[in-house]
C-alpha cells in the first residue's frame, strides 16, 4: 500500500475550489491500494486534517486546533512539540489551484524534497500560470493564439492597445477561474476593466475579443508513459466568456453549468486542437492531468490557456475513454512515481576546487592603480 499526501487549499482566490477538488479526489481513492493524508496548506504552513470531508468546516477553518506538519525528504512529520515521523510519503497529490500552489512554487518545494508530484514540473507550472508568457510560447510552438498585449501600471492605455480593435478581453496575467476578467467595448470600459483586473495582478493581458465563437476544452495525461487525449467538451455560457459564477456558483458543480460532451466538432478543427494540445504537453514535458482551453471561431481554433491542475482533475472529460475518477487517481499517481524513479543525470566533475589557489586568476588581490 502506498502513502499519498493530498495537498490543497493555499491562499489564492481559488482556495475554495481547491478544497472541493481535493475532497472529490479523496472520495475516489481506492483505499485498498492507498492510504492518504489530507494536508491543508495556508501561507507557508501545512496542517493535517482529520475531518477532511466536512466541506462546511473549511469556511471558518480553525488552524489553531489542527496539527502542524512538515515534509522532510520522503517523510511527513508532526511539527509541534517533539518532531515525530507520521509516515513515509510515496507521492504528493497536488490539488491546489492558482497562486503559489500552481505557479511552480509548491512544485519546486516538493521536487527539492525528492518527492513525486502529480502535476507538471516547475517550469511548465510557471508558464501555465502566466497568460502572456504562455501565449508567446504557444505561438513559438506553431499554435494559433489570439492577438494581445501585456499592460502594466502607469503605461498609456490607448498607446498600449495599438492596432487592437474593440471589443477587447481584459484578464489578470496570473489568475485562474475567470477571476477579474471583463469585456470592454470602448476606451472607458477598457479603463474600468483594467482597474478591476489590477486588483488581482500587477500585470494585465488585453486581447482581441473573438465574435461568434465557442469554447472547447480538452484534457491530457499519461498512462504508463503513453499519452491519453480526452474527448472535447463545449462549456455553455450566456455571456461573452465563461465566468467564475458560470463555472462554480450557478449550479454548485465543479464542471460548470451547461456543457455539451462530447462537443459536436470533428475533422480538421478537432485535429488541430489535438495537435496543439499534444504539442504543448510534450514540449513542456508535462505530467498529471492538464486541461487546455480553446476558442473556435470561423473554422479556426485558438489555444487560449492551459490549466496545469484543473478543477476535479477534469476526470469527466475522460468518460468516453472508459476512465472513471478512480482510474485517473491510479494513472497520475503511478506516472508521478515512475517519473521520479529515473536515474540521475551524469554529474560533471570540474575539479576546479581541487586545483584552486588563493591568489590565482580572478581571486588575486586587487592591484593598486596609480
Amino acid at each position: 500500500m502506498k502513502n499519498l499526501a493530498i495537498v490543497y487549499g493555499g491562499d489564492s482566490c481559488e482556495r475554495d475550489i481547491s478544497v472541493i477538488t481535493a475532497v472529490q479526489f479523496m472520495h475516489n481513492i481506492n483505499q485498498s491500494k492507498y492510504k492518504f493524508y489530507p494536508i491543508l496548506q495556508s501561507a507557508n504552513k501545512f496542517y493535517l486534517v482529520k475531518d477532511w470531508d466536512n466541506i462546511k468546516g473549511y469556511v471558518d477553518f480553525d488552524y489553531k486546533e489542527k496539527d502542524r506538519v512538515f515534509f522532510q525528504c520522503d517523510g511527513l512529520y508532526k511539527a509541534v512539540g517533539r518532531c515525530k515521523k507520521i509516515a513515509v510519503i510515496d507521492c504528493v497529490v497536488l490539488c491546489n489551484h492558482g497562486g503559489k500552489g500552481e505557479n511552480g512554487t509548491l512544485q519546486g518545494y516538493f521536487t527539492a524534497q525528492g518527492l513525486p508530484i502529480t502535476s507538471p514540473n516547475v517550469c511548465a507550472s510557471a508558464i501555465g500560470m502566466n497568460k502572456y508568457l504562455s501565449k508567446m510560447l504557444f505561438g513559438a510552438l506553431d499554435c494559433n493564439v489570439v492577438e494581445g498585449v501585456l499592460y502594466e501600471q502607469e503605461q498609456n492605455l490607448q498607446d498600449k492597445i495599438g492596432g487592437l480593435a474593440f471589443p477587447l478581453i481584459v484578464k489578470p496575467n496570473s489568475q485562474g477561474s475567470s477571476i477579474g476578467i471583463n469585456t470592454a467595448h470602448d476606451i472607458e470600459e477598457l479603463s474600468q476593466a483594467v482597474e478591476i483586473a489590477m486588483q488581482y495582478d500587477s500585470q494585465v493581458v488585453i486581447e482581441q475579443a473573438l465574435t461568434d465563437f465557442v469554447e472547447i476544452n480538452i484534457a491530457l495525461m499519461r498512462k504508463n508513459g503513453k499519452m491519453i487525449v480526452s474527448s472535447p467538451e463545449q462549456p455553455l455560457s450566456w455571456q461573452e466568456f465563461l465566468s467564475f459564477e458560470d463555472k462554480y456558483i450557478s449550479t454548485g458543480k465543479m464542471n460548470g453549468g451547461g456543457r455539451i460532451y462530447p462537443a459536436p466538432i470533428g475533422g480538421k478543427i478537432l485535429e488541430d486542437i489535438e495537435r496543439m494540445a499534444t504539442s504543448i504537453y510534450t514540449a513542456l514535458n508535462m505530467s498529471g492531468v492538464v486541461r487546455m482551453d480553446f476558442l473556435v471561431s470561423a473554422d479556426k481554433a485558438y489555444l487560449n490557456e492551459i490549466n496545469t491542475i484543473p478543477g476535479s482533475m477534469a476526470y469527466y472529460l475522460f468518460a468516453e475513454q472508459g476512465l472513471d475518477y478512480e482510474d485517473i487517481v491510479d494513472c497520475i499517481v503511478e506516472q508521478a512515481i515512475e517519473d521520479n524513479t529515473h536515474p540521475p543525470t551524469a554529474r560533471f566533475e570540474s575539479n576546479v576546487l581541487s586545483s584552486y589557489h588563493t591568489y590565482s586568476n580572478a581571486c588575486k588581490k586587487p592591484t593598486k592603480i596609480l
